[in-house]
């Protein structure tokens, strides 16, 4: 009987296209370990596309063929006219666009074409075998899952994780709890497949994968495994330099002002662990910035305040239109704190639109209900 590992190789054997995708609030990690995955798969001789939801690279521009990556999902399946022509060989074939309608015009050398003769079909999905990487669920895939459930449902899919919150929705679920990261599993996997196709550019993607989940090897997770590893990706060529400065040394100053911003508003129940802080629209035109931009202070806060499991931002998009976000640690649920406001997202990531409030009400309303889910689960567990 074939192990997981096996099995995986198996249905790349088998497979002709390949989609490798990633939850729709991607870690770097994930992002990182879809790239190495493309990138091996080429090299082997499989077709393959990484699609993310509504992608932008933001700070990962710096990665080698990031703009391959595609935000949406699309031609799946072809439409298919089938024409018998086996009794009217065809002379000539034309079509015109006319009021949202496509008119084919077929034209026999002899006899004629009846109904009878013409057959509609649907092809198969263009792709065989799909890979979902660093993502706990199906539904946080975001559009590309929730606009094509039935090709998911159809396709043989490869789950690969190291999250316990994980729900193994795979037809092969491979989910290595003491694995740091999802970057730390594909790197074994290459290289139990053969050990000479990883190089500079697949090492450059996951060295990038553990720096970015690990904080730059700074979490406590970190094991002498996971240092092996990194140690060996640069003796692959992965250039350590190019990545931390990217990741960490390239703050613009319009960065620098919004952190700032939000930072001198960060409010702090000690006792839920829970942090907030509200961006004005005068903040974000005053400071120069854009809505990304707060992804790494929102990375910094939870991996650098011990006393922070829980943090929710209020960006005021207009006067009466707040964009709430939440981020968790892995310990909690983003979408069971935010439940009554119908949040998109996934555990750890959640996120939802306020309209016709204002800023203040936004987040009392919002806060409030939060900390009443989080007493919960402190009673739940005491």
């Amino acid at each position: 009987m074939l192990n997981e590992d096996q099995q995986i190789l198996e249905q790349i054997k088998r497979a002709k296209e390949i989609l490798i995708t990633t939850k729709s609030n991607f870690s770097g990690d994930g992002l990182s370990a879809c790239l190495a995955l493309s990138a091996i798969l080429e090299k082997i001789g499989k077709n393959n596309t990484v699609v993310i939801n509504n992608f932008k690279p933001g700070k990962y521009k710096f990665l080698p063929y990031i703009n391959k990556i595609k935000p949406n999902l699309h031609h799946l399946k072809k439409f298919i006219i089938r024409v018998n022509t086996s009794h009217a060989p065809i002379e000539e074939l034309a079509y015109d666009k006319t009021n949202g309608e496509i008119l084919i015009y077929l034209t026999p050398k002899t006899g004629n074409y009846t109904q009878s003769d013409v057959k509609l079909e649907s092809s198969d999905y263009k792709y065989d075998l799909i890979f979902v990487l660093d993502s706990p669920d199906l539904e946080s895939l975001g559009d590309i899952y929730d606009n094509n459930t039935d090709f998911f449902f159809n396709t043989p899919v490869i789950n690969i994780d190291h999250s316990p919150a994980n729900e193994y929705f795979g037809q092969i679920n491979k989910i290595e709890l003491t694995a740091v990261a999802v970057s730390e599993i594909i790197y074994s996997l290459i290289k139990k497949w053969k050990n000479d196709l990883i190089d500079e550019q697949i090492a450059t993607y996951l060295y990038t994968g553990l720096v970015e989940k690990t904080k730059s090897f700074r979490n406590p997770q970190v094991t002498p495994h996971t240092l092996s590893i990194a140690s060996q990706l640069i003796n692959y060529g992965a250039d350590r330099e190019k990545i931390i400065t990217n990741l960490y040394r390239t703050k613009s100053v319009s960065t620098l002002r919004l952190w700032g911003r939000a930072l001198a508003r960060l409010q702090i129940d000690a006792q839920l662990k829970l942090g907030w802080t509200i961006i004005s629209q005068n903040d974000l035109e005053l400071s120069g910035a854009n809505i990304e931009e707060l992804q790494g202070l929102i990375d910094e806060i939870l991996s650098e305040v011990p006393q922070i499991n829980t943090v929710v931002i209020f960006v005021q998009q207009s006067p009466d239109r707040i964009l709430v976000y939440v981020y968790t640690s892995p310990a909690l649920n983003a979408m069971y704190l935010t439940k009554q406001f119908n949040p998109k997202g996934d555990k750890s990531q959640a996120y939802f639109i306020m309209t016709n409030k204002k800023l203040a009400e936004s987040e009392n309303e919002v806060i409030e209900y939060i900390k009443n889910s989080l007493h919960k689960i402190s009673q739940s567990n005491s």
